[in-house]
């Protein structure tokens, strides 16, 4: 399941998924600077801060259902428009209120969300982000190029 970084979205999403054997709960925000200042009206804190409250609800609700396993996904949306130390700030606050192990991974998903840029340069962000993040051992990096200027096939097998 899918769902924005919305207290009551997320609750639905919880709700959905009573019973469940096992589900993957998807949690994203935008990141990009157009979309902090422009539409989400917040700054790097409040983005920050967004981020790791939806989290620690995703961490609250899914202990309300302790048969269902639980594997948690992150994507800070517009990735590819997002400077890469606050593209890792974020995922680390996040990363951090999950808490999760190598033996319980999260999924940290990075979406270009945009394709502003070519393929290489999405590998090449990608790859930072690989070197880069806390708790690389507890994390499984998901890539998610769009097809906006035909090149998502390239920039999926380019990282």
């Amino acid at each position: 399941m899918l769902t924005q970084a919305r207290e009551p979205l997320i609750r639905r999403t919880f709700e959905a998924l009573q019973g469940a054997r096992r589900a993957i709960v998807h949690l994203y925000n935008a990141t990009a600077p157009v979309m902090r200042k422009v539409v989400l009206g917040l700054d790097e804190d409040g983005i920050v801060e967004l981020a790791t409250s939806q989290a620690r609800l995703f961490r609250e609700l899914a202990a309300q259902q302790p048969a269902t396993e639980w594997i948690f996904q992150y994507s800070p949306e517009m990735f590819s428009g997002t400077e890469l130390p606050f593209a890792k700030r974020v995922v680390d606050a996040v990363t951090e209120v999950w808490a999760p192990t190598p033996q319980r991974k999260c999924i940290v998903n990075l979406p270009s969300t945009v394709e502003h840029s070519t393929p290489n340069i999405f590998a090449d962000m990608i790859e930072w982000m690989h070197r880069h993040l806390a708790r690389r051992d507890a994390i499984v990096l998901s890539v998610h190029p769009h097809n906006d200027r035909g090149t998502g096939t390239a920039a999926a097998s380019s990282p």
